[in-house]
């Protein structure tokens, strides 16, 4: 039987921002809106778990979406287009002691920017994998919302989500060992499952 893949999203208040982007919080803590998470007794990001996640995130080719609503997520089922709000640019992500998991490198467009100075957009809401004891893994995207609401994703929709996240982060190193690791446990793979091997599963969903 196949292990629960867990997800969700929280908000902070885009008025916190600075010159470093705060995606997750360093420490234990849990969504201001409704309480969650429901499953797990909190959310909790250690300095070495938030060091790791970073390791992983800066090995990305790519950008980071920054969208509306968590529509990149949707899309996926619904088809509807997923314009960007803003981007976080590769190999931006640090970890700063005492406040989190960070981006010092990222770039609103000019919707956005509009909407964030009308204060029509309040807040941030990462959405993140985290373990049934509330232990974050993987940071997936973030977006600009009012209204954060997602939970525990349905499972195609994550497993949608994470075999995006894997392929645009295929290991080159050893950083990346703990990753692999922690998915052959969620998709319960062999110990000898390889990367592909991974995402031909993920693809299954």
């Amino acid at each position: 039987m196949k292990k629960t893949l867990l997800a969700a999203s929280c908000s902070f208040d885009l008025s916190a921002l600075s010159d470093h982007f705060v995606l997750i919080p360093e420490g234990v803590f849990r969504s201001e809106i409704d309480g969650r998470p429901y499953d797990a007794p909190h959310w909790k990001l250690t300095p070495e778990r938030g060091r790791q996640i970073v390791a992983a995130l800066n090995q990305r080719q790519i950008d980071m979406v920054i969208d509306y609503e968590h529509a990149t997520l949707k899309s996926k089922t619904t088809g509807e287009p997923a314009p960007a709000a803003g981007w976080l640019k590769s190999a931006g992500f640090t970890y700063i002691e005492g406040v989190g998991l960070c981006s010092t490198n990222f770039e609103w467009l000019d919707k956005a920017k509009a909407h964030i100075e009308a204060r029509e957009y309040k807040y941030i809401s990462p959405v993140f994998l985290y373990d049934s004891t509330g232990a974050i893994t993987t940071l997936i995207n973030v977006a600009l919302t009012n209204t954060p609401a997602l939970d525990q994703l349905p499972e195609a929709k994550l497993a949608a989500a994470a075999q995006e996240f894997f392929a645009q982060n295929l290991p080159q190193d050893s950083e990346m060992d703990e990753l692999l690791e922690q998915l052959r446990w969620m998709l319960n793979l062999p110990l000898s499952a390889t990367a592909e091997d991974i995402l031909a599963e993920l693809a299954s969903f």
